[in-house]
């Protein structure tokens, strides 16, 4: 995540703070832990930076992101008293998110929190702000304890929400417990669902697996997911990277499957892509996309955020391929300007933002 606000504002703690207490958006820190997952999840391309098309997804403005980084690098312990007592009387979720950056341990923070009278209501900002002791015993295992919950419910229709915060918590960490719940939301929700929630999240926990430093628990339900004809391109690349062997076996079968009578269909898409890093010197592969993403590419109004993944899919693919023969492709992908669907279940500024990152990967593997 980015450290440091864009430097076009003077700002005082005293009175960010104030604007804190009186902002309805803080009351919930949910807004403020998608943000950090986004910047977590797109890291690869972003490096961590929140982007307009970000931003336009919850509506926020660049100021609203830009107070959250300020106050996280400005606040000090000599602010924590100031914060305490506005957490006894406001109990804002956005306040204990506050305070937590006031702590150095978990100790300080448990007692300010005490010391602030803190609610049943805050417990959502309670489990997000322990990210910040993430590496002190115990605290990653008591996360993913509360975290167990929402992952395992995701399947179905009846989801506890409870330990949502906890989860995303561990998402934007890095520990062997990150990669335990993370692979248990993989195996709820890849099964498809018309629910465009879980199908974002499923991708986003896909996509987290292969940034992991110990991806294993992640390993069996991505290659489960990568077999699938409805999976996105997230399942088989991370797939690729954690297990390549195996990978490779899964998703030939797919392509040879779906590649029967046509090219131009989506399993297949999705299978090209991953195809394309691990066999960058199958001239049949390059051929296929050759026919395949110009297809794609012609589509410009009313694009789907499933749509613009399978071209990232297969720009993926050339990328980790390194597969120069394709650059022109490439070169076609930087200018690919696209309007997202109003009728997308994921919705038109989704797919805006995902297409803003597939010409910025397609430009990086041209510099490359």
């Amino acid at each position: 995540m980015p450290k440091k606000p864009s430097p076009t504002k003077t700002r005082e703690v005293a009175s960010e703070v104030a604007q804190v207490l009186v902002d309805p958006k803080w009351e919930h820190v949910a807004w403020i832990s998608t943000y950090d997952l986004f910047a977590v999840r797109d890291s690869d391309i972003a490096n961590g930076e929140i982007l307009d098309e970000h931003l336009a997804i919850a509506g926020l403005t660049r100021d609203d992101w830009d107070r959250v980084l300020f106050l996280r690098s400005a606040l000090t312990p000599e602010h924590r008293e100031d914060l305490v007592d506005a957490l006894e009387h406001t109990q804002r979720q956005g306040v204990v998110e506050l305070l937590a950056w006031t702590c150095e341990t978990l100790k300080e923070f448990k007692a300010a929190l005490k010391k602030g009278e803190a609610g049943e209501s805050v417990q959502p900002a309670i489990d997000y702000a322990m990210r910040r002791f993430i590496r002190e015993p115990g605290v990653a295992k008591k996360l993913a304890s509360r975290a167990k919950s929402y992952a395992t419910s995701a399947y179905g229709e009846t989801w506890n929400k409870e330990g949502e915060m906890a989860w995303r918590a561990l998402y934007v960490s890095d520990t062997p417990e990150s990669a335990d719940v993370i692979g248990t939301m993989i195996k709820q929700t890849y099964v498809y669902t018309n629910m465009g929630i879980k199908e974002r999240i499923s991708a986003a926990a896909a996509k987290r697996a292969r940034m992991l430093k110990k991806p294993k628990p992640c390993a069996k339900p991505l290659l489960e997911a990568a077999g699938e004809s409805y999976t996105g391109e997230e399942f088989t690349h991370s797939a690729a990277v954690i297990d390549p062997a195996k990978a490779k076996k899964v998703i030939e079968e797919k392509w040879k499957e779906y590649t029967a009578h046509t090219l131009t269909n989506n399993p297949a898409s999705v299978a090209l892509g991953g195809l394309l890093a691990l066999a960058p010197k199958s001239k049949a592969y390059i051929d296929a996309a050759k026919k395949v993403l110009p297809h794609m590419l012609k589509e410009k109004q009313n694009v789907c955020w499933d749509d613009v993944g399978h071209v990232n899919g297969i720009v993926m693919g050339i990328e980790r391929g390194k597969i120069r023969a394709l650059h022109p492709l490439l070169e076609k992908v930087v200018k690919w300007k696209i309007t997202g669907s109003p009728f997308d279940n994921h919705g038109k500024e989704r797919s805006e933002l995902a297409a803003e990152l597939v010409r910025r990967r397609a430009q990086r593997a041209l510099d490359a």
